[in-house]
């Protein structure tokens, strides 16, 4: 279908692959490194087998971002399957990782025009921009009223996500050995949100059960003057948590639609197997 813009995004965007399908976005995806292996996150290694071998396997994988080479070929294939004028892409926040950096370089070599967004989140929160690019560009909007229109809504999507043990975040750096001892030993599981593009505690509480509902509380605090627009549930291989979360958002906010789907393993790598967070996007109530 011809198009006058092409959408791409990154692997980190955490959107059902048919949803991606269905709104023609072409996705530039990260690499795994495992051992002497590597492989292309999703497509050699299905996200399920990325979390259960995470579970038991002693070595920790690596994620690398996605080449200049890759986000050229995505340009060039995005815009030639939709036969567009030009190409927008929304990124992983370049506070995060350098995929921002890689697809700024690849606009530089393509020619054709390409706007490139740092979306400045991560996970569904990006896959929500991405699918608020999809709604500007069906509407006919041009390349520059669609990267408008994202750095707009940027402000109104969050992400808030806690993980099932601290053990990844302590083989990661992240924490040292006596918080994850003290951390495990009481179970405080940290509630992680992102600040700026970077990600940050917001708070931590003791017992799974008690972060989730105090992620359902800083939702629904962060209502006040808006609706949700989306509203998505992202999780490490917690097939039946994520749905039962899903429901309890449903009836406790009054979502319709929530659409549930795992964590990249950029998040997977850093966070383990469990890890389960809520993604919104907010917008204003038009009285």
């Amino acid at each position: 279908m011809k198009q006058a813009v092409a959408i791409v995004t990154d692997g980190t965007c955490d959107l059902p692959p048919e949803l991606v399908a269905e709104h023609r976005i072409q996705v530039v995806r990260q690499y795994i490194t495992w051992g002497q292996r590597s492989y292309i996150d999703y497509v050699e290694l299905p996200i399920d087998e990325f979390y259960q071998r995470l579970a038991v396997d002693p070595e920790i994988p690596k994620t690398s971002q996605a080449t200049t080479a890759d986000f050229v070929q995505g340009y060039q294939e995005a815009r030639r399957s939709s036969e567009a004028q030009g190409v927008i892409c929304i990124t992983l926040s370049a506070e995060l990782s350098g995929t921002h950096n890689s697809a700024v370089q690849a606009a530089e070599i393509v020619d054709f025009p390409v706007r490139v967004v740092d979306s400045r989140i991560a996970s569904l929160p990006l896959g929500f921009l991405v699918l608020t690019a999809v709604e500007a560009r069906d509407a006919g909007g041009s390349l520059d009223e669609i990267a408008e229109i994202i750095e707009a809504a940027r402000p109104a999507v969050q992400i808030f996500f806690t993980p099932d043990t601290l053990r990844y975040l302590h083989l990661g750096g992240r924490v040292s050995s006596i918080q994850r001892f003290i951390g495990d030993t009481l179970k405080i599981k940290p509630i992680l949100y992102v600040v700026d593009g970077k990600i940050e505690v917001k708070t931590s509480v003791r017992a799974r059960h008690r972060a989730i509902q105090r992620i359902l509380g800083l939702v629904d605090a962060s209502r006040q003057g808006h609706r949700i627009k989306r509203l998505g549930v992202m999780h490490g291989s917690a097939h039946h948590e994520a749905a039962e979360l899903a429901h309890l958002l449903r009836d406790c906010l009054g979502v319709e639609e929530v659409i549930v789907n795992s964590c990249c393993s950029a998040i997977g790598v850093h966070m383990g197997p469990g890890v389960i967070g809520i993604g919104y996007q907010l917008e204003p109530v038009i009285n």
